[in-house]
């Protein structure tokens, strides 16, 4: 809160420690400003600034407000020029009046020795204990990362509030309620309105678990990885629910391809392999004697077909099956070939065989970004690579996507994998 702390101390802050800075004080020393009016001590402004990253339960712990046992700080006297807690005897006060405003936020004070009458008392342990019970889980919104998100949520102990547009991926696990999402996506939005799941209201007082990655955590690690350390779970387990038969209709064994496509809302027109590559790939199946159906859910203006559709004995194009229907298909689909998406964690949480024909933008595309062969199976997963693969992370890069021999490959891979 001084500026004559940050004064002293910034070079060995910056030195030790990577997470956000906040100050109130005029000079700000590389920190982010906070205003000075709201934030009268620093414990109240820890308080309040949690409260504005939005969250709903605060534990405090060493919030003495007083000498305890007669030392003016814990670590003993700051260094000359600096207060000792001159004012300590106002601190209650200000956190009085703070706790008028937290409408909604559970505050339990759990310091050993402390001044503060204002917040409920109470052990740490069970406070945290209590805490575990329930959490609330900020969910991705993509249907391919709520696929990966369920093989980390299934093993978590705690009843789980999920907050997410594809409820039917979680009807099966019993710890998990879905709450119904504020979201403008497009078929995460047309989803949860039409789903029949009876949404859970959500909890006010759980603590809250926001999950998420991008660059930063592609650069060093994997999807799988990122979410292994956002929810504390090394053991995964990828599966999907048992969906039921398949709204695809032949005698024929069934091979699913995805259609190459451009979406508005999310356009990385960098990671979509050539077309010709997947319509090359159904020719082949129809040749071997597989009934090919084309999935995909476009609109007009919203999402397009890129480059010509491949070749398909059933075309279901505009989003006829619903979440359920889609991945019952997938499940009990004998072959799928198609680009990045949603199709990888699904087809490896089915053990169904996988071509994923490869385009650009591997920096954050590469099979090593978005699967993890410590976590998932991927022996049924091949990979048809471009000859000079760009690890680019621009999703408008216009990336060298040519394979030589694709038929060949893809025709190899088949017969490997007894197809």
């Amino acid at each position: 809160m001084d500026a004559a702390w940050w004064r002293i101390h910034i070079d060995e802050v910056k030195a030790a420690f990577a997470g956000q800075l906040l100050t109130s004080a005029a000079h700000c020393f590389g920190a982010t400003r906070i205003g000075t009016d709201e934030f009268p001590n620093s414990g109240a402004g820890a308080i309040a600034s949690a409260v504005r990253f939005g969250a709903k339960r605060i534990i405090l712990l060493g919030y003495d407000c007083q000498h305890t046992n007669g030392k003016t700080h814990w670590h003993g006297k700051h260094p000359a020029g600096l207060g000792d807690a001159g004012t300590v005897e106002r601190w209650p006060g200000h956190f009085k009046a703070l706790a008028k405003r937290l409408d909604g936020v559970k505050v339990v004070n759990c310091s050993r020795e402390t001044a503060l009458t204002c917040f409920p008392r109470a052990d740490l342990g069970k406070t945290l204990d209590e805490a575990r019970k329930r959490v609330v889980v900020r969910g991705m919104r993509g249907l391919g990362d709520c696929i990966y998100q369920r093989a980390f949520i299934r093993r978590l102990d705690a009843d789980v509030y999920l907050d997410t547009p594809w409820p039917e991926l979680f009807a099966d696990l019993r710890n998990v309620q879905c709450v119904k999402p504020e979201t403008r996506l497009r078929t995460q939005r047309k989803n949860a309105r039409s789903s029949a799941y009876q949404w859970a209201a959500e909890p006010r007082d759980a603590p809250v678990l926001c999950v998420g990655y991008g660059h930063r955590e592609l650069r060093v690690g994997s999807i799988p990885s990122a979410m292994a350390r956002q929810f504390g779970v090394s053991d995964p387990v990828f599966d999907l629910p048992d969906f039921g038969p398949s709204p695809i209709r032949s005698r024929k064994p069934v091979a699913i391809v995805r259609p190459v496509t451009a979406r508005k809302e999310w356009l990385n027109t960098a990671r979509n392999p050539k077309p010709e590559y997947v319509a090359k790939a159904a020719a082949e199946l129809r040749e071997r004697g597989y009934y090919v159906v084309s999935l995909a859910d476009l609109e007009a203006g919203e999402e397009w077909i890129v480059g010509n559709p491949p070749p398909a004995d059933l075309v279901w194009h505009r989003g006829e099956l619903n979440v359920a229907q889609m991945l019952a298909a997938v499940q009990q689909a004998a072959v799928v070939v198609g680009g990045v998406g949603w199709i990888v964690p699904a087809c490896i949480s089915a053990k169904v065989p996988l071509y994923c024909i490869l385009g650009g933008n591997l920096g954050h595309n590469a099979p090593e970004k978005i699967t993890d062969s410590r976590m998932m199976g991927l022996s049924r997963v091949g990979w048809a690579w471009p000859d000079r693969p760009c690890r680019c992370t621009d999703m408008q890069h216009d990336c060298k996507k040519e394979i030589s021999g694709f038929e060949e490959k893809f025709s190899r891979w088949l017969d490997e994998m007894g197809l």
